[in-house]
């Protein structure tokens, strides 16, 4: 773990940021105006659903329960806390937080944007988490996967770690976006969407946290004289 988050850089980032901003509006409005079209992606939940088993129960569970908002605030803490431990830095932990959070955070802007409805439920076969009347598009919960891997891919340096960490950071999105899928609680398109809206929160985040730690030395540095 390094004392202090590694910022990657990342070419265009402002071509990046509008690029994911106007996938995710344009899988946003698609839903809206081809109700129907995104409704038929119900055929992909039933077929996953149909084709489980007791393991993909209890995983669907699991991510529904611990990846719900209160959870991942709760988890998100515990773990920001023991990166101050380890980093002995208030703001390496803040910042573990924060870059936690800016993948969320468009998410769920875009869900009071567009209030898109879930899957019916009534057309699955096997209900594994209960029904819920909430918006739909994007996924919160992959929101959350794809933020706590950002965030800890942050506080490891560069080299085979990283590289590792970026490969299993993937596979864990990719589970839990299959996850939701199965549960019947999101269609394709809000796990997609989610990966982009994320993408957005993320760029904001790469080009503000270095303005923020170097306006802190400054002030730190101001004090010590």
């Amino acid at each position: 773990m390094t004392k202090k988050l590694v910022i990657p850089r990342i070419a265009h980032p402002i071509l990046w940021l509008v690029l994911s901003l106007v996938i995710t509006l344009g899988i946003g409005a698609w839903g809206l105006l081809y109700p129907d079209a995104r409704s038929s992606q119900i055929t992909i939940n039933i077929f996953v659903n149909e084709n489980g088993n007791r393991v993909l129960d209890l995983l669907a569970q699991g991510v529904e329960k611990f990846f719900s908002p209160a959870y991942a605030i709760g988890l998100t803490v515990v773990i920001a806390l023991i990166v101050w431990i380890f980093s002995k830095s208030l703001w390496t932990a803040v910042g573990f937080g924060l870059a936690v959070a800016a993948a969320w955070l468009p998410v769920e802007i875009f869900k009071l944007l567009f209030h898109e409805n879930r899957p019916d439920p009534t057309q699955l076969i096997n209900i594994v988490v209960p029904f819920q009347a909430d918006t739909s598009f994007p996924s919160g919960h992959v929101s959350f996967a794809i933020g706590l891997a950002y965030a800890l891919l942050l506080l490891v340096g560069k080299g085979k770690p990283k590289n590792f960490l970026i490969a299993v950071g993937i596979v864990f999105v990719v589970v839990v976006a299959y996850a939701r899928v199965y549960a019947g609680v999101h269609f394709v398109s809000d796990t997609v969407g989610s990966v982009f809206a994320s993408v957005i929160g993320i760029l904001i985040f790469n080009q503000l946290w270095p303005v923020i730690t170097r306006f802190l030395t400054k002030q730190k540095g101001r004090r010590s004289k």
